[in-house]
């Protein structure tokens, strides 16, 4: 949700939400926000993950964008099925997406 996270697991035919401590729901601190653009808003979309992540490293590919306001910067992180990821950023006074390299 917009609030915050949490992790669910599949037990039969529907998805329950984790109680273990540490992968239970999670509220987000004020200020930040979690949003998406990519799926348009369904009522299925409350019942059903929106990203998956098996045991065996394989996972539905996502893009998670983070951004504090126009005037900082933004970096997106890209994730594929197989496992591969990816690290861009965006520079305030630009729209283009960069690969972000970590300075040594």
């Amino acid at each position: 949700s917009a609030e915050g996270y949490a992790f669910a697991h599949r037990r039969d035919d529907l998805w329950e939400l984790e109680q273990d401590r540490v992968l239970a729901h999670y509220p987000l601190p004020e200020g930040i926000v979690l949003g998406t653009e990519l799926a348009p808003f369904e009522e299925t979309l409350a019942t059903v993950p929106q990203t998956l992540c098996l045991a065996s490293g394989e996972r539905s590919p996502l893009a998670l964008t983070l951004s504090a306001g126009a005037q900082n910067p933004s970096y997106r992180l890209r994730a594929d099925w197989n496992a591969s990821i990816e690290l861009d950023v965006r520079q305030a006074a630009t729209a283009a997406w960069i690969r972000w390299k970590q300075q040594p």
